[in-house]
């Protein structure tokens, strides 16, 4: 389709974006809330967020623009745009192809800079184009030693068909994500469950409306360090 960007199209700013918000794919079921808090704190701390997909580049663009408009700060191109993007592919694999890699090669370099990868589903019945899996791209570590390392992506997020819903891998990194966010790892494990429990709230409370939501995601940002606070206090000494 020569609709689809590759390698993947910048995103443009996300207060230009005017699809459903993230609260709306969470009760469509697209993508669970915590995933999708887990996402925002990984594109707030300048991790760049791509979405691949088979269908339209609509849905894609909208699941990228829905999770990037939680952010209150993102990494920019140069040119403005979001990092990331979108881009045709129903695997990692595909995105890797598409970015240098062959087949049963290691993640080339430049692909390492691709942060997050989300991938779609094919359309469903009901026409729901649902998130079934989430990657993590490493980037380019260096050891103890001062010598270079590169890891194997880490998934994040699957879908399992037998029990409909994503199953979640991502805390078998949590500490390495918390490094990430640069946060300490019962920061972000605190952080992380605050909003996903906010934003699994507000879907089931269906607050839908972008300025709602907003008004909601900065009250709840005060609430968030009260929360630290509690956990710094409790923790053992």
């Amino acid at each position: 389709m020569s609709d689809w960007p590759s390698p993947p199209r910048p995103t443009a700013d996300a207060d230009a974006y005017d699809g459903r918000t993230s609260t709306e794919l969470i009760a469509a079921g697209v993508i669970d809330a915590d995933l999708c808090a887990l996402l925002w704190l990984l594109i707030e701390a300048g991790v760049p967020l791509v979405v691949a997909g088979n269908t339209a580049p609509r849905a894609a663009e909208e699941v990228r623009g829905a999770l990037s408009g939680l952010a209150a700060r993102q990494l920019v191109t140069a040119d403005g745009a979001l990092a990331g993007g979108v881009l045709r592919g129903g695997s990692l694999e595909d995105v890797l192809r598409l970015n240098g890699a062959n087949p049963n090669d290691e993640v080339p370099d430049g692909a390492r800079e691709l942060g997050v990868v989300v991938i779609l589903g094919q359309p469903e019945p009901i026409d729901l184009v649902r998130v079934v899996r989430a990657h993590y791209l490493r980037p380019i570590e260096r050891d103890g030693a001062g010598h270079l390392q590169r890891r194997p992506p880490a998934l994040l997020s699957a879908w399992d068909d037998s029990a409909s819903r994503l199953d979640h891998f991502h805390w078998g990194i949590s500490n390495e994500l918390a490094r990430r966010t640069d946060r300490e790892p019962g920061d972000f494990e605190v952080v992380h469950r605050h909003r996903a429990r906010l934003l699994d709230d507000l879907a089931a409370a269906g607050v839908f409306d972008r300025e709602d939501v907003r008004r909601h995601i900065e009250h709840a940002a005060l609430v968030e360090a009260s929360a630290l606070r509690s956990s710094r206090a409790d923790a053992p000494n």
